[in-house]
């Protein structure tokens, strides 16, 4: 099984937002065989220091950055780069 990281907030509008896309996907076969590992950067300082980004919600195949929030991003804009990034990624496998 694959093994996705997510650095969140418990309270980051983002991040629920990231959670409502991945429940509207939950049957999308690229995401089949995927386990979503949900980090509060607050609650685990020591795991999310180690990754390289600065907005949440971010998400990492191991090292791999595959998506990192941005303020400006509405729903939409989210969808389409997790879409491009994130299944795309994952369809090639």
């Amino acid at each position: 099984m694959k093994e996705i990281t997510v650095l969140e907030l418990r309270n980051c509008p983002y991040c629920r937002q990231l959670e409502r896309i991945l429940k509207d996907w939950k049957d999308r076969p690229e995401l089949k065989d995927v386990n979503f590992r949900w980090i509060d950067e607050r609650e685990h300082p020591e795991i999310s220091e180690r990754y390289a980004y600065y907005y949440v919600p971010s998400l990492f195949d191991g090292e791999t950055k595959l998506y990192e929030a941005d303020p400006s991003h509405t729903e939409p804009v989210m969808r389409g780069i997790l879409e491009k990034q994130l299944l795309g990624r994952l369809g090639q496998r």
